[in-house]
Order: structure tokens, then C-alpha cells, then sequence
């Protein structure tokens, strides 16, 4: 395991101690990680605090690092947890742990901020909260947003280095050790834009360019198996790597994502035992897939990857916590 890899587990396996629902002890104690880890880069957190209900009192934690002047680049994952994710390792201290560690490597010259969240998950009264009010709160210029949410598994086999992108803000991304699909938001949101999945909303009614970058929702998704252990850490050491190099260049923003990768994410679909192959095959005749075709497909696919998550993951998940151990 490489030492940045090494790094993220640390981070993740620090988060986790305890469930981070707003209130709780472990939830506190994220927060003073967070600020800790900030202060040993010789960086100073910010506070934004704000009442939301039915949380009680929540903070986003926001730092700023190279030059005050000009458009900033903004990095955002929310620390918090809901009850039945337990604590949550996917579910977002992974994203934690990689925007700490995207901070460390970024360099001074370029305007970024950090951003923490509080309250993304939905506790009663609506999801989003942190994020949202950040977004008001948060006065310097913006060139754009990148938010993370769930970035250490796989929704299932032939995606073990993959992740989804989506968004306006950076083209495809390219890797030699990591696959991006890079796909319209109406893949993430075929109920439409009021049912947005991650932090990203508030920025893109602003009209900021913005990128949203996950691995997915796996079967453990909200579920007490939610652990480190589940985690790719050498997956999401390439995700930091290849992003801080990205965000370096100078490029145009308001990219126009496609459906140039559809026929090549349903070959993947097509391996999975038990998968509808007669909507695949429909599926792939279809160029541009409309809301109701795309809600379909989850209709199918997310139920059978969780009946069928032991035959699907035990043999890799056996060795994926092999070779945590050793690291």
C-alpha cells in the first residue's frame, strides 16, 4: 500500500470510530479531526455555524489555502452521517479523507477552498441543509465546484476502479489506473433536478460550473456494513493524484457531457448474473436514454445487487480486506 493510500485509510479509520450523526459524540469528534488535521498543514479552519432543524446546532468547516485574489477553486464533502449508515466509511469519510488529503498536495499558487458540510444527509426535514447554507453564506468568486460523495467502492464487479462523473465543470477525466464515466446528470437525477443526489446542488443553481464525483451506491449503501474495510484506498489515492494534476491545468469550463459511454456501462451490466438482458438489449439501441428508461433500469438493477451482493462480492471483498490488513 503506497503512504498516500496508507494516509486515507488513517483518515477514514480516525472518522470511524464512532457514527457522526449531528449530536453525538462521534459527530464532535469528526469535527475536531478535521480541525486538527488542517492545523497540522500549518492551514487555520473557518467556522460557519448555522441552526438547522431537526439537527440542532451544525457547523461546516471551510479552509482557504494560496492567493485571496481572483475566482476560487472550491472542493466540498460532507462529514456527517445519518443513523443507519453506522459509521459510515463510504458514506462520506471517505470524501473527507480525500479532500484533506487533495489540500495537503495542492499547490499554493492557485485560490482553493475546502469546504466540510454539515447536514447532507435527510434528517426529517430535507437533505442539503449544510451545503445550501454555505452557499449563501460564502461571498468570494467561485471558477468552480467539485463535490464528493461515496468515492471508496464499487456499485458492482467491472467497477472496482471506476468512478461516475457528472457535471458541466471538467471534461472526462483520463487515468491509466482509473475508469470515469462521464455521463448527463439526468443519469444521477431521472426525477429531475429537485431530487439532486449530493452537495452540488446549491453551486449549480448559481450557475457555477461544477463536477460531481462518486463510485456510486453500493449494497452496503446506508447500511451498518458500511465500514473501512469495504474501501479501496489505493483506488482513491489515484482519484487525488489525478485531480490535483487536473485542476492545475488551464482549461475551458462548461464542458457537455454525453452519452458516448451508454453502450459501454450496459456491456458491464450485461456480465452480472440474473440481469435482465432483454432491457439491455433494448437499452442498447438506444442512444439517448429519456428519465423513464433510465428509471427503469434502477428498477431492476439496484434490488438485484442487493439480493445478490454475497455471490456477487464475497471472493473480492475477502481479498480487498486481505490487502487492507496488510497495509
Amino acid at each position: 500500500m503506497s503512504s498516500l493510500s496508507s494516509q486515507l485509510k488513517s483518515h477514514v479509520e480516525a472518522l470511524c470510530k464512532a457514527p457522526r450523526v449531528p449530536q453525538t459524540p462521534g459527530y464532535f469528534e469528526a469535527r475536531k479531526y478535521i480541525a486538527e488535521r488542517v492545523r497540522q498543514m500549518g492551514l487555520e479552519p473557518n467556522y460557519h455555524d448555522f441552526l438547522d432543524i431537526p439537527a440542532g446546532p451544525c457547523r461546516n468547516i471551510y479552509v482557504e489555502k494560496g492567493p485571496q485574489e481572483g475566482p476560487r477553486i472550491l472542493l466540498g464533502a460532507h462529514y456527517e452521517s445519518i443513523a443507519c449508515s453506522g459509521v459510515a466509511a463510504d458514506d462520506n469519510a471517505s470524501a473527507v479523507a480525500l479532500i484533506l488529503e487533495m489540500l495537503r498536495a495542492f499547490p499554493d499558487n492557485i485560490p482553493l477552498t475546502v469546504v466540510f458540510f454539515d447536514v447532507e444527509e435527510n434528517f426529517g426535514l430535507g437533505a442539503l441543509h449544510g451545503s445550501t447554507k454555505f452557499s449563501s453564506f460564502y461571498k468570494k468568486p467561485l471558477s468552480q465546484v467539485l463535490i464528493f460523495d461515496l468515492v471508496g467502492g464499487a456499485n458492482f464487479p467491472g467497477l472496482e476502479m471506476g468512478y461516475f462523473q457528472f457535471g458541466n465543470g471538467l471534461p472526462r477525466l483520463q487515468d491509466q489506473n482509473l475508469k470515469f464515466f462521464n455521463f448527463p446528470i439526468l443519469f444521477l437525477e431521472p426525477l429531475g433536478g429537485l431530487f439532486a443526489r449530493s452537495d452540488y446542488r446549491a453551486f449549480r443553481n448559481r450557475g457555477i460550473p461544477y463536477t460531481f464525483i462518486s463510485s456510486g451506491t453500493p449494497w452496503y449503501y446506508h447500511t451498518k456494513f458500511d465500514t473501512p474495510d469495504r474501501l479501496n484506498y489505493e483506488k482513491m489515492a489515484s482519484l487525488v493524484l489525478n485531480l490535483v494534476k487536473e485542476l492545475q491545468k488551464k482549461q475551458t469550463r462548461n464542458f457537455t457531457p454525453t452519452w458516448e459511454q451508454w453502450p459501454e456501462f450496459l456491456s458491464l451490466l450485461d456480465r452480472i448474473p440474473g440481469m435482465d438482458h432483454s432491457l439491455l438489449n433494448t437499452l442498447t439501441k438506444i442512444s439517448t436514454p429519456n428519465r423513464w428508461q433510465i428509471i427503469k433500469l434502477y428498477k431492476k438493477l439496484l434490488p438485484l445487487l442487493r439480493k445478490e451482493r454475497d455471490a456477487l462480492w464475497s471472493e473480492k471483498d475477502k481479498s480487498l480486506r486481505v490487502a487492507n490488513d496488510r497495509g
